[in-house]
């Protein structure tokens, strides 16, 4: 399916996840590839603490943390964040009240919050539906505290996957231990290269890496970070001036930000159109690479002005490094 996402390809609260933990929540290998889920057999996302098993015609995606079902789209998201997110995170699945109120502006309207038993403790599930794109797809989602916090989506396009076979695969997931850092790195389809005082964070979906200015997490949201993520779904950007202000105006923080005119910049992984944003409370340096199988990536440097505007030249020298595997 190809179409221009209206949401970025990563979920919002997992954007905030490295600055902060307190989320608005939102929509968002090669050993695996191909292994078909029809016999559901356990399978671990690859670069992930999760094993599930996954309903019949899910295979393990290339292009994300999860499975995908291709002939129908569906799709099951898996993202993994610093173990002390769980405690902020989980406050959002505890009523259908608290989901409603986070996911209203993703689109997404709750439809109830039920109880299921995972491996003998009771987790809440959230159900909804989100309008995008002219779709109704709807939503099973559930956060999990293991050693990571495990944040798991089911995406149902086409309504032949029923309300049971999504419920009985959430209930099969187990949690094991984190996947080295190579293993994680090895998921993603870009590389990049560290500038300090910028280093890497975390993996998260298997699409998106976090580089930063410190451990952890900053409940501020004003240290500098950046997030380098591929989309998730093909579809042509058209204006990479207008693409980039497009997810610039859908990124917290951001809505009102002036965007400067952009320029094309050289990389390692090819040609990359750069603009800048400012708000002001916060500063943002874009990066957007079209690529040629109509997917993008892009890289969001984003920080208080003070904080950022010293460290231009990093983002710049990290940019730069991206290239693909």
């Amino acid at each position: 399916m190809s179409m221009m996402p209206t949401r970025d390809t990563l979920p919002e609260f997992a954007k905030h996840a490295v600055a902060s933990p307190i989320v608005i929540l939102a929509l968002l290998l090669a050993s695996l590839l191909g292994i078909s889920a029809a016999h559901a057999e356990t399978v671990q996302v690859p670069g992930t603490t999760v094993s599930m098993d996954p309903p019949e015609g899910f295979e393990i995606s290339d292009t994300f943390a999860g499975f995908q079902q291709l002939k129908t789209s569906n799709s099951i998201l898996v993202v993994e964040m610093p173990k002390e997110a769980y405690s902020e995170i989980s406050t959002i699945f505890e009523s259908q009240d608290s989901a409603a109120s986070a996911l209203a502006s993703q689109g997404i309207t709750v439809t109830g919050v039920s109880s299921i038993d995972i491996n003998g403790e009771a987790v809440n599930l959230v159900q909804g539906v989100q309008s995008a794109q002219g779709l109704e797809v709807g939503k099973y989602l559930m956060v999990l505290d293991g050693n990571m916090t495990a944040m798991i989506t089911i995406n149902v396009i086409d309504d032949s996957l029923s309300e049971s076979e999504a419920i009985d695969a959430l209930q099969s997931v187990t949690l094991g231990t984190p996947a080295s850092l190579e293993e994680q790195l090895g998921q993603l389809i870009f590389k990049y290269q560290d500038a300090a005082p910028f280093v890497h964070n975390q993996v998260m979906a298997g699409s998106a890496a976090s580089i930063s200015t410190f451990e952890g997490t900053d409940p501020s949201g004003k240290k500098p970070f950046i997030i380098i993520t591929n989309s998730l779904s093909s579809f042509e950007l058209g204006d990479l001036q207008a693409a980039s202000e497009m997810m610039l105006a859908q990124t917290a923080d951001l809505q009102d930000a002036e965007v400067s005119t952009g320029e094309i910049v050289e990389s390692a992984g090819g040609d990359a159109f750069r603009v800048e944003a400012r708000a002001p409370d916060m500063l943002a340096i874009h990066y957007l690479w079209a690529r040629p199988d109509n997917n993008y990536l892009r890289l969001a440097a984003m920080g208080a002005p003070d904080l950022l505007e010293p460290l231009i030249a990093q983002v710049d020298t990290v940019a730069k490094s991206v290239s693909f595997r």
